[in-house]
């Protein structure tokens, strides 16, 4: 099979049918909120496929920000994916957790390739924000079991 390009068709034919609410927000992001995070899938440079996801959860006081810093840390040298971040929030209300990984897209990919980078990606993501989860439970924001 031949790489070909990634583009918006190709993204939006893998989303349909899956049990996902996928909002587009522009012409090359795409939003999957779910119970603990807001997944996103980002086209914005034509070489490089961006999945990423936001954590719900929120630290709000220096302690807190120190648990997620140490997770980050944990994450970034003992996993290959995926790549994570502290992010300080929009409102002032506290810090999260993002974590994201990225694929170059310099000759296009084939079918099973992208499958194969979203279901890798997606696992590694969703692995990641259990870890923290389980091992932060106090800076869970939102009600429900934990996987």
């Amino acid at each position: 099979m031949t790489p070909e390009p990634l583009d918006t068709a190709r993204v939006r034919e893998l989303l349909h049918g899956r049990d996902l609410a996928v909002t587009q927000v522009d012409e090359n992001t795409w939003m999957m909120p779910r119970p603990n995070a807001l997944y996103r899938l980002t086209l914005r440079n034509p070489q490089v496929l961006q999945l990423g996801a936001q954590w719900r959860g929120v630290a709000t006081d220096d302690s807190g920000f120190r648990e997620l810093r140490d997770a980050v840390l944990e994450c970034n040298s003992t996993r290959t994916a995926p790549k994570s971040f502290v992010i300080p929030l929009d409102d002032n209300r506290g810090y999260s957790v993002v974590g994201e990984c990225n694929s170059l897209l310099l000759s296009g990919m084939t079918q099973d390739q992208f499958l194969s980078i979203w279901e890798s990606a997606l696992t590694a993501i969703s692995s990641f924000l259990h870890m923290v989860e389980k091992r932060l439970p106090h800076l869970v924001t939102w009600k429900g079991e934990l996987d």
